[in-house]
């Protein structure tokens, strides 16, 4: 019983290492979503490249729109 509870925690543990992409489209890094550092820079690639249960994080862009003319 112990050894099951502790399998199953294993399991938890590691999806959950796993369950984000990040996306940023100034990052320099790998470009393989594992980090901000390293963060997709383009959302329809983690889109593609996502699994099953895993959340895509967004850096937000602030836009400041000119006045209308």
């Amino acid at each position: 019983m112990k050894k099951a509870i502790l399998f199953l925690l294993f399991l938890t543990t590691t999806n959950s290492i796993f369950a984000q992409l990040y996306v940023d489209k100034d990052a320099t890094g790998s470009n393989n979503g594992s980090s901000w550092a390293n963060a997709y820079t383009d959302l329809q690639a983690a889109i593609n490249n996502a699994s099953a249960g895993q959340q895509i994080f967004v850096k937000k862009v602030l836009t400041t729109l000119a006045p209308a003319l």
